[in-house]
């Protein structure tokens, strides 16, 4: 299940970070899926997103979804929380990595050192 979640959290980086580098590119997208009209000229739901893509992408919590408001122990934890989630594509790529190492290097290695072992005939037989 944390993987599950894990994916989600390098994902969302990965899209707000889009975003941020490209941010005319992205609002043309949405221009696209949702044209501004006058109907809508208040409340987009894609000026919305986007606004939540970067709101999320650096943090900036504040507590929402959680009784207290403001800086506090509620603020700090919340931090923490997302601070340990930001750490989760460098964990998945040290656990990818050495998966990765233990699948693929390890049995070549294995292998070679098997075929460059010299068998010493004894003497007596």
């Amino acid at each position: 299940m944390l993987g599950f979640w894990g994916f989600g959290i390098i994902l969302l980086f990965a899209i707000s970070g889009i975003y941020l580098c490209g941010p005319d590119l992205v609002q043309d997208l949405a221009d696209r899926v949702e044209p501004l009209t006058e109907a809508n000229s208040r409340t987009r739901m894609v000026d919305q997103v986007i606004y939540w893509l970067a709101y999320l992408h650096f943090g900036r919590i504040d507590g929402i979804g959680i009784p207290c408001r403001g800086p506090g122990l509620c603020d700090m934890a919340t931090k923490l929380t997302w601070a340990v989630a930001g750490l989760a594509p460098a964990g998945m790529f040290v656990t990818g990595a050495l998966m990765w190492w233990n699948r693929v290097v390890r049995k070549k290695l294995s292998r070679q050192t098997q075929a460059k072992t010299i068998q010493v005939p004894v003497r007596g037989e």
